[in-house]
């Protein structure tokens, strides 16, 4: 790992587009595009209510109460 060998003989398998974060974030981005553009909010109240809508679920999920 250090030298990057195992990065060069996976890389293939490694691809950054199967990884959670990579899907994750492609649904925020498609959430954001339909806030802004089919609803005409702006980009700083759709940031936010995706935050919040994340924080909510994350609080959910361990739940707090």
């Amino acid at each position: 790992m250090v030298s990057g060998k195992t990065w060069e003989q996976y890389v293939d398998q490694l691809n950054y587009k199967n990884r959670v974060d990579y899907h994750l974030l492609q649904n925020i981005k498609a959430a954001r595009k339909v806030l802004v553009e089919k609803h005409k909010l702006n980009a700083k109240i759709s940031n936010s209510i995706i935050g919040k809508c994340i924080f909510v679920r994350y609080l959910i999920d361990r739940k707090v109460k």
